[in-house]
């Protein structure tokens, strides 16, 4: 099975009543100010970028606290792990793996897992309007994160985009409106390091040298 369609397979796993459940319990050990309560928690499969709308958490967990919750089987891959709060978010990479049925396991949330959001700013030099915007991590096959939803970027016009995923780089795609079909591909576009800004410009020099 390739790695695409076995990704797709965990994800769906992990959203649906599959008995295969590891028991984890949650520690909030967040100590910023004011005081941190974790209202949500979320998965997802090391390598992937979208974060499951399942929310593990019954209840929230206040500060020095713990909960319990329920996550299903992703061996032999990582999880990364997201808490969140109404504003704010700590999320960590590859933290566990569940292999059930396995015994309890534990987490615990700390100042150090706090997520610094990076902005970067996507400009369009390339001539004509973007219609889409495709973000994948560097090497991957797929692209699987739209920037643009209904709407387009028209030359000279700019996108504020957050960033939070500090350890991976990122490959940006631009297409104009079919039927004249132009794409424009940045490779490596680096990490999100410590909320420092970049400024990404898709211009003529990234085209991929097809129309149609």
């Amino acid at each position: 099975m390739n790695r695409p369609l076995l990704t797709l397979t965990a994800l769906a796993l992990m959203q649906t009543g599959c008995s295969n459940e590891c028991l984890v319990t949650v520690h909030n050990e967040i100590s910023e100010s004011p005081p941190v309560t974790l209202t949500s928690f979320q998965v997802r499969l090391e390598g992937t970028t979208y974060w499951s709308d399942v929310n593990l958490l019954d209840n929230p967990v206040p500060p020095g606290k713990k909960r319990q919750a329920r996550i299903q089987a992703s061996f032999p891959y990582a999880l990364d792990l997201r808490a969140s709060d109404s504003t704010r978010s700590w999320s960590r990479e590859t933290a566990l793996i569940c292999d059930a049925p396995a015994d309890f396991m534990q987490f615990s949330w700390t100042d150090a897992d706090r997520d610094i959001p990076c902005t970067w700013t996507v400009t369009n030099e390339t001539g004509g309007s973007l219609t889409s915007l495709m973000l994948r991590r560097a090497g991957a096959a797929v692209w699987v994160r739209e920037l643009l939803s209904d709407s387009q970027l028209s030359d000279g016009e700019s996108l504020d985009v957050q960033m939070d995923d500090a350890s991976w780089s990122w490959d940006l795609r631009g297409s104009t409106p079919a039927p004249a079909l132009e794409t424009f591909t940045l490779l490596g576009l680096g990490a999100c390091r410590d909320g420092e800004p970049k400024l990404v410009i898709v211009s003529d020099d990234d085209s991929d040298g097809s129309k149609r």
